[in-house]
């Protein structure tokens, strides 16, 4: 996690002409400089990170809300997420930004309704509301990105 930013001064910022400027983070570990990447706007600047993708971190603090809520389900569902990346980072594609994080939102979320129509097909509704549940959680997490 990177503790310091080298900042630009706000109208030399606004002065660029590049879609794209280089930036040097400082991490407080290493003392090292590591270079990011910034998205010019002319409303806003947005600090793009290849180290980690932003929706990890609310999950986690989420996770323990929601053991300390006894939220079963929504528990089940932050623990299956947060699997699923750690499986994701041991392949050749590892998700790092949000838009990994949220393609694997809503790839879970069809999965999740996928599943509860064939319980539904299968006459086991107690198991299709369940996975609507759990879809009802994932989309909560796709509606907060978008």
């Amino acid at each position: 996690m990177y503790d310091q930013l080298l900042e630009l001064p706000g109208s030399a910022a606004a002065a660029m002409q590049p879609a794209q400027a280089q930036l040097l983070l400082c991490s407080s570990r290493s003392g090292k400089l590591s270079p990011s990447t910034i998205q010019l706007s002319p409303i806003f600047l947005q600090l793009t990170s290849p180290n980690k993708a932003n929706l990890i971190s609310p999950n986690r603090k989420d996770m323990k809300t929601a053991m300390q809520q006894k939220d079963s389900n929504r528990l089940a569902v932050l623990r299956a997420l947060l699997s699923q990346t750690l499986n994701a980072s041991k392949t050749s594609s590892p998700i790092n930004t949000d838009m990994q994080m949220l393609s694997l939102l809503r790839k879970s979320a069809n999965a999740a309704k996928a599943a509860a129509e064939e319980f539904k097909g299968a006459g086991r509704q107690d198991l299709a509301d369940k996975e609507d549940l759990q879809r009802a959680v994932l989309e909560e997490y796709v509606g907060s990105v978008e």
